[in-house]
C-alpha cells in the first residue's frame, strides 16, 4: 500500500500531486495571492485635517465663480482660517473629455496653468491647500493610462505636460507626480503648500469627543442632493459632506442626529459644458462653500431665497418622538 503524503499546509488532508497541497489549501493560497494584489492596488491614503478649515468643491477652472471664491476668502480671513480643502473637480479639463468638446484642439495645459494660478491667489490666505481628485481629474489619470498603453492621441496630449518618463512612474504616483511637478514649475511659491490627492479618504476634525466629518467627491450624480450622502452614512456612520452634483442640501441621517450635506458648486452654470450638452437634464445648480470651526460646519449657500449662515454641528440631540400625553 503506497504511503500517504499529507498536505504541507494543513497536515491533515491528502496531498494532490497536481497542486503540491490539498485542494482547500491550494485555493487558500490563490486567495492570499489575490488579496495581496488587491492590497497593492488599494493605495488610498487616509488624511485627517485638524483645526479650522474652509471647504469648497466643483470649481471647474476656467469656469470658476470668482465672486463666490472671493466671499470664501473674506469669511476665512474674518475667522482666521488658514486651511482649504477642495472636494474634487478643481479643473474642468474639457479638452480631454470623452464627451463632445467645444474645442477639440484645446490645450489641457492651459486649464492646468489657470488652476495653479488660482491656487497661487488662494495661497495668500491659506497656508495649506488639499485638492481631492474628482471625476474631472480622472480625465487626466485616464489619459495617462492610455498614453502608457500606446494610444497616439493620449501620448500627444500628454507630451504637452512634458512627462516623457511617465512609464517609469509607479501607477499610484503618476497623478500627483505630474501635478506636483507642474505646480512647482508654474508657481514655485506653492511648493509644500498644495497637496494633490489621487485616491484618498479625507476626514476633517469634528467637535471634541465626536466623530470627524468625512469629505468626499461621490462617484455618481443624482437629482436628489443628499441621497448619496445617506448611502455613505450607512457605510461609515459619521457626518458626511458630499460633492459632485452641483446641488445643495442638508438632511439628518436616519439616526436623527448625524448631518448629511451636499455642498454645492463653485462654478458659473451658464459657462459649463453640462448646461449646453444637457440643457434640461438637471435641476438648477446652487453655489456655496463652508467653514468648519471647532468641528462645527457653517454653510454659505448662494440663493435668492436664503440669507443665512446655516450652522451644523457634527452631532445634534435627537428630538423626542410621539405625542405628548396630557
Amino acid at each position: 500500500m503506497p504511503k500517504r503524503v499529507y498536505c504541507p499546509d494543513c497536515k491533515r488532508a491528502i496531498i494532490d500531486a497536481r497542486y503540491g497541497a490539498c485542494r482547500v489549501c491550494w485555493f487558500g493560497r490563490l486567495k492570499a495571492i489575490e488579496d495581496a494584489k488587491a492590497r497593492q492596488r488599494n493605495y488610498a491614503q487616509h488624511i485627517l485635517v485638524t483645526g479650522d478649515c474652509a471647504v469648497v468643491a466643483d470649481i471647474h477652472v476656467p469656469y470658476q465663480n470668482s465672486e463666490l471664491l472671493a466671499d470664501m476668502v473674506d469669511e476665512s480671513e474674518r475667522h482666521g482660517i488658514r486651511k482649504l480643502v477642495i472636494g474634487g473637480d478643481l479643473i474642468d479639463w474639457e479638452e480631454i473629455s470623452r464627451f463632445q468638446q467645444r474645442d477639440p484642439n484645446g490645450d489641457p495645459t492651459d486649464s492646468l496653468r489657470q488652476a495653479v494660478q488660482l491656487l497661487e491667489l488662494l495661497s495668500r490666505q491659506y497656508d495649506r491647500i488639499i485638492c481631492i481628485r474628482g471625476n474631472h481629474e480622472l480625465r487626466l489619470e485616464r489619459m495617462m493610462d492610455q498614453a502608457v498603453s500606446g494610444y497616439n492621441k493620449a501620448q500627444r496630449f500628454l507630451s504637452r505636460f512634458e512627462q516623457r518618463d511617465i512609464q517609469s512612474m509607479p501607477y499610484q504616483h503618476r497623478y500627483h507626480q505630474v501635478l506636483d511637478g507642474w505646480t512647482s514649475e508654474i508657481a514655485p511659491s506653492l511648493k509644500g503648500k498644495v497637496q494633490w490627492l489621487s485616491d484618498a479618504q479625507v476626514e476633517i476634525e469634528g467637535p471634541a469627543g465626536e466623530r470627524p466629518w468625512r469629505f468626499m467627491h461621490q462617484k455618481t450624480g443624482s437629482r436628489n442632493p443628499t441621497i448619496e450622502a445617506r448611502h455613505h452614512w450607512q457605510r461609515w456612520l459619521q457626518p458626511i459632506i458630499c460633492t459632485h452634483t452641483h446641488l445643495w442640501g442638508v438632511v439628518l441621517a436616519p439616526d436623527g442626529k448625524t448631518p448629511l450635506v451636499q455642498l454645492g458648486t463653485s462654478t458659473v452654470e451658464g459657462l459649463h459644458e453640462y448646461t449646453w450638452r444637457e440643457p434640461t437634464g438637471w435641476p438648477t445648480w446652487v453655489s456655496g462653500f463652508g467653514l468648519i470651526r471647532q468641528g462645527v460646519l457653517t454653510l454659505y449657500p448662494k440663493s435668492p431665497y436664503l440669507d443665512l449662515r446655516t450652522v451644523i454641528p457634527a452631532t445634534s440631540p435627537r428630538k423626542p418622538r410621539g405625542r405628548k400625553r396630557g
